[in-house]
């Protein structure tokens, strides 16, 4: 009994001083160890431009708080994997709804952050981190004071890895549908190079970069010009006559929406599978990416035609043999150019020249590398000076053009200009006499109605020139399918 008694004064008699304890450092040590053990962890989607965006349009309403509350700030946290104590981190020491996290102004820079470092990686910066719990209300203990805890947290941001335009755009070709949106007047942005992490401080600088960096992901190396057969999976390196075959990365992704179906004569059209893009890149005089894309074809010849088209099919028995008709190939150009805007730190890009053109394959074309469909003696039956008609697949003459392209490529400048450039008819009766152009025994340009260069720079004041109203219907139904390459980083 006697000893209770003195156990009950004791604990009666130190009351007081644990009243005192709890809002001593050797007690709140044991919170604040636990305070700032998770690190900002940004997610990788996101940059720092994203997180200072974000920090400056808080700013902007924090009425000259010193401190911005981050515990379930809906604005700051989505760019965030995890932060430390807030809602969205799963192993929270600390209910969230009681301890805050704050970032907190730096008294010497008078920033919510500081920057440390940077490189075309990554970029870090310093962020002042307060973590706070003030008691309200509470029914025992009304005496304690609570805890805060500073630290100084590095922040690491990935930089953006990616440059291209959105997937099915059509902006770059013709934008929003307005009258005149097209070539120069259409820009579009596929990179920022803050974002990219890029140092560079002019427009020249900038271009120099991107086409380092296009020819890094596309596999250039030290060649002049680059093939991609998206078709077969291969990468051809181009230098003057010589060709080396590689294999098809995924670093450089690039395939065009384009037009596959035209009207040539009366009874005959050309029909495309643009959905097979054989793809040659290469740059010219540092101003500009020339991109030639040759696509398998048809030319559909109907009765009306036969006389007029005897270079591409073969009659037999008054009729067309199919396994004798030649292929045919779509034929388009597009140079593109580059622009830098010193403020916003965006690379552009619109389209400086567009042209397409079709040929079909010459009977007496030949190639060593290229297994025929079948040859037969043209012309068929009596009569005529015979020679040996070469067939190939259309996939084949397609893939020959494009790694051939000495006889059409179009030459330096945006001017309208292309070796492929030939008359077309437009009036149905008069276009049925009209025969196309021979070119080498290679091939013969049948050039269907509006195929043609739709922008192009004129040859007195370089401005921008192009086709009016029907001629540009196929400039309308153009797009990217997919453009998108690797930031590959130094």
């Amino acid at each position: 009994m006697n000893s209770d008694k003195a156990h009950t004064t004791e604990l009666l008699t130190n009351i007081d001083t644990f009243f005192d304890y709890i809002n001593q450092d050797e007690f709140n040590k044991f919170f604040k160890d636990f305070a700032g053990t998770v690190p900002p962890k940004p997610h990788d989607k996101y940059t720092l431009e994203d997180f200072k965006k974000e920090i400056e349009e808080i700013a902007k309403t924090a009425n000259g708080e010193d401190k911005i509350d981050v515990t379930n700030n809906v604005k700051l946290l989505p760019l965030f994997e995890q932060f430390g104590n807030t809602q969205i981190d799963l192993a929270n020491k600390f209910n969230p709804v009681y301890v805050r996290v704050y970032i907190v102004k730096d008294t010497h820079t008078n920033n919510f952050y500081s920057d440390v470092s940077s490189n075309e990686t990554q970029k870090t910066i310093k962020l002042k981190l307060r973590y706070e719990y003030k008691p309200n209300s509470l029914l025992k203990f009304t005496n304690y004071k609570g805890f805060t805890k500073e630290i100084d947290a590095n922040v690491v941001f990935s930089t953006d890895k990616m440059i291209g335009l959105p997937k099915k755009s059509r902006d770059i070709f013709y934008k929003n549908y307005e009258a005149n949106q097209f070539g120069i007047n259409s820009k579009q942005v596929i990179a920022n190079t803050d974002r990219l992490g890029w140092s560079v401080n002019s427009k020249d600088e900038a271009i120099k970069k991107l086409f380092e960096k296009i020819k890094k992901a596309a596999g250039f190396e030290n060649a002049q010009e680059v093939i991609l057969d998206t078709v077969n999976n291969k990468l051809y390196r181009v230098n003057g006559n010589n060709i080396t075959e590689h294999e098809l990365t995924k670093k450089f992704n690039l395939k065009f929406i384009l037009p596959e179906s035209f009207i040539y004569q009366q009874s005959t059209q050309v029909k495309g599978d643009t959905s097979k893009q054989f793809i040659r890149l290469r740059f010219e005089n540092n101003e500009r990416l020339v991109v030639e894309v040759a696509s398998p074809a048809q030319l559909v010849v109907g009765a009306l035609n036969y006389d007029t088209n005897g270079d591409t099919i073969e009659l037999v028995n008054g009729a067309p043999k199919p396994e004798y008709t030649m292929p045919s190939a779509l034929l388009t150009t597009l140079k593109f150019e580059f622009d830098w805007d010193n403020s916003k730190k965006d690379i552009e890009m619109h389209i400086a020249k567009y042209e397409t053109y079709h040929v079909t394959k010459h009977k007496k074309l030949t190639d060593n590398s290229i297994t025929p469909v079948t040859t037969y003696q043209s012309p068929q039956g009596n009569g005529g000076n015979k020679f040996t008609a070469t067939v190939w697949t259309a996939d084949d003459f397609a893939k020959w053009l494009i790694k051939n392209n000495s006889d059409w490529k179009s030459p330096d400048g945006n001017q309208d200009n292309s070796p492929l450039k030939h008359s077309v008819i437009t009036n149905s009766a008069q276009s049925n006499t009209h025969k196309g152009k021979e070119v080498n025994d290679k091939f013969i340009i049948k050039n269907a109605r509006y195929m043609e260069a739709y922008i192009w720079q004129g040859n007195s004041n370089n401005s921008q020139m192009s086709k009016n109203g029907a001629e540009l219907m196929y400039l309308y139904t153009s797009g990217i399918e997919e453009f998108e390459f690797e930031d590959i980083k130094e």
